[in-house]
C-alpha cells in the first residue's frame, strides 16, 4: 500500500501461482484499483528470473543480517528495508547503465485515494445475518440494521488489523456498515509468533551501518547544511 501511495498503481503486476497471489483477496484488490494481474508460467522458472534475482540479492543482502540477530520490531525492520532499497535503487545496473530509480522516473504517476486504496486490500467473508440483524465473525457480535435481518448470506469486507466494523457488499457495490456490540478480537486472529533467533555483532554492525548511509543519501538530496554547536567562549576568553 506505501508503495502505491509513494510511486501510483501499476497497470500490471506480475506475480507467481503461489495461493497469496491466486486468492479471491488478491483478485478483488487489482479489480478494484484497475490493476491488471499477470501470473508466470507454470513449471517454468525462467519466466521470473528477474525476481527471483532480486529476491537473492534481498536476501543475500539484507534477510541473512536480519536473521542474526534478536527479533525485530516491524518499524525497526521497515527502516532496514527502506535503507536497503534505497541503496538497491541507487546502484548503477551493469546492462542498462542506469539506476532503477533513473529508469523509474520516466513513468507515469498514477495517484489513488488513500480510502479507496485501503479499502481495496481489506479481506471479505460471507456470513448469514441473523433475524434481529445479528452477526458473528472471529468472536465478535456486530449490528445492521433491520433491513438485513434474516439474510442467509451476506458479503462481508473488513480490515483485518482494526475489526471495528464490517462493510456489507452486494452486487458489487456497499450497501451497509455493520458496528461491533461485543468486540473480542481487534485484529484478526491467527498471527504467528516471531522466533528467536542467535545475535549476531557483525550483522548488527553491518545493519546499523546500512542505516547511517541511508541517512547520509536523504540529507543529501534535502541538500541539510550542519552546524556545529557553537562554544560559549571561556571565562578567561570574555572580554572586559
Amino acid at each position: 500500500m506505501k508503495a502505491i501511495l509513494k510511486y501510483g498503481w501499476p497497470a500490471r503486476i506480475f506475480v507467481d501461482n503461489a495461493w497469496v497471489y491466486s486468492g479471491t483477496t488478491m483478485d478483488l484488490a487489482c479489480s478494484t484499483i484497475g490493476i491488471q494481474k499477470i501470473h508466470s508460467t507454470a513449471r517454468y522458472p525462467v519466466s521470473r528470473g528477474k525476481q527471483e534475482r532480486f529476491f537473492r540479492t534481498l536476501r543475500d543482502q539484507l534477510v541473512r543480517e536480519v536473521e542474526n540477530l534478536e527479533p525485530l520490531e516491524l518499524r525497526k525492520l521497515n527502516r532496514l528495508l527502506q535503507a536497503w532499497l534505497s541503496q538497491y535503487h541507487s546502484a548503477r545496473h551493469s546492462r542498462t547503465h542506469e539506476t532503477p530509480e533513473q529508469r523509474y522516473s520516466f513513468r507515469t504517476f498514477r495517484p489513488v485515494a488513500p480510502d479507496a486504496l485501503e479499502q481495496a486490500f481489506w479481506q471479505w467473508t460471507t456470513r448469514a445475518v441473523s433475524t434481529t440483524g445479528e452477526i458473528k465473525l472471529f468472536g465478535n457480535v456486530y449490528r445492521v440494521d433491520l433491513s438485513f435481518a434474516g439474510r442467509a448470506k451476506m458479503v462481508l469486507r473488513y480490515d483485518p488489523f482494526d475489526m471495528g466494523r464490517l462493510i456489507l457488499w452486494e452486487n458489487g457495490r456497499k450497501v451497509a456498515v455493520a458496528t461491533p456490540e461485543r468486540l473480542v478480537c481487534v485484529t484478526r486472529p491467527g498471527h504467528p509468533t516471531p522466533t528467536r533467533y542467535q545475535q549476531s555483532d557483525v550483522a548488527r554492525r553491518y545493519l546499523d551501518d546500512l542505516e547511517r548511509a541511508h541517512k547520509a543519501r536523504l540529507d543529501q538530496e534535502l541538500n541539510r547544511t550542519h552546524y556545529r554547536p557553537i562554544q560559549k567562549p571561556s571565562q578567561e576568553e570574555t572580554p572586559e
